[in-house]
């Protein structure tokens, strides 16, 4: 019998995608599956019209199903993430 594997899926983020994020504030993600994929996950993080590429270290994860990002941004914007 095989079995695939699907990828994570977010399933609550904090604060809310839908308003702008402060400046240095965190945003936690939480998906419905530990994060597995290695030395080479990488995240993107769409912040106002800008992609970023967000090294994930899933070793140094205390709970596999939470992400918590801090993005450097200038100023509050909306964002979006996915795990390609």
């Amino acid at each position: 019998m095989q079995s695939t594997m699907q990828h994570p899926s977010i399933i609550s983020v904090s604060p809310s995608g839908a308003e702008p994020v402060d400046v240095g504030e965190r945003i936690v993600f939480t998906f419905d599956q530990p994060i597995m994929c290695g030395d080479q996950c990488i995240a993107i993080l769409v912040a106002g019209n800008r992609a970023q590429r967000v090294q994930l270290d899933v070793d140094s994860m205390i709970d596999g199903t939470k992400l918590t990002l801090i993005p450097q941004l200038s100023e509050g914007k909306t964002y979006s993430v996915t795990l390609p």
